[in-house]
């Protein structure tokens, strides 16, 4: 584990993003002043290692509050889609915005459109093609994982405009929701963007448990692995959390993954305002 270093002022940062391209690694996260402050999605560039600050989205009709980052993954055309939150009318709802280089961004709109599906997040499925995480195809469309309490799904085939999964009564699909017990038996979260392996696709996301009613919640991030060819099919759900001994925090939340020749690098935010990177040797 290694704590990385961000030149900035801000006091509270987490939700890291980290895009890896071949001459800058790129970093996206929430900024706030101050736990009464609005959340607002910054920008730094670096190393990997040192980060220096490039300052707030604000162009393309980001604002400067209420805003969190989900996701960054890039579009086989060539582009980069982000998928965030915004709060209207005093709901969160998910949000599509695109670019071309990761600095200027336009913002496409609602991702369910006018359904009045709320949310607390949304990944989309990616597959790593010659060193770059691109949005993959499966059975000729897109697959996104969003929400919140409960862990659904919704297809596209632009990245711009997602219909959520139903079933034949008209509820929602429901991919797994809360386990029974244990360190995902409060509510859930969602994680980094799936990774689609021949073998199965790769999900993290972040369970939410109280070790007694009075006292704050722990978060610690889950694995599930989903059948590559039809992902509405859980094949494993981990028992317990992925990194429960690698942080001493009472909150990691884990935003990105980075695979290169056989080691895995998670990027990390946790209570204690730092972005930390720890790699494992092997998948995990």
């Amino acid at each position: 584990m290694e704590v990385l270093d961000l030149d900035s002022s801000a006091s509270i940062i987490y939700q890291p993003v980290v895009i890896h391209r071949k001459n800058a690694i790129d970093l996206f996260a929430i900024l706030r002043n101050s736990p009464d402050t609005s959340a607002a999605i910054f920008h730094a560039i670096g190393d990997g290692k040192k980060f220096f600050y490039k300052g707030v989205l604000s162009e393309g009709g980001f604002k400067d509050q209420h805003e969190e980052t989900c996701s960054i993954i890039g579009d086989p055309t060539g582009d980069f889609v982000m998928t965030y939150l915004s709060v209207k009318d005093g709901k969160k709802q998910l949000m599509i915005a695109t670019s071309s280089d990761l600095t200027s961004w336009k913002t496409r709109g609602p991702a369910f459109g006018d359904s009045g599906v709320c949310t607390m997040g949304g990944v989309i499925v990616g597959s790593y093609m010659d060193g770059e995480f691109l949005a993959k195809e499966i059975n000729n469309q897109y697959w996104m994982i969003w929400g919140g309490e409960a862990i659904h799904l919704a297809t596209s085939t632009d990245l711009l405009t997602w219909t959520p999964l139903r079933t034949p009564s008209g509820a929602l699909h429901i991919l797994f929701g809360p386990g029974h017990e244990g360190f995902d038996a409060a509510r859930l979260m969602i994680g980094p963007p799936p990774i689609w392996y021949e073998e199965g696709i790769l999900m993290l996301y972040h369970g939410v448990s109280l070790r007694s009613p009075s006292t704050a919640e722990f978060i610690r991030p889950g694995q599930i692995v989903l059948d590559p060819v039809d992902p509405r099919i859980v094949l494993a759900r981990s028992p317990s959390p992925v990194l429960d001994q690698e942080v001493a925090s009472r909150v990691i939340q884990v935003q990105s993954i980075n695979w290169d020749h056989g080691s895995t690098t998670l990027y990390a935010g946790t209570e204690n305002k730092q972005l930390v990177e720890i790699t494992f040797s092997t998948d995990l």
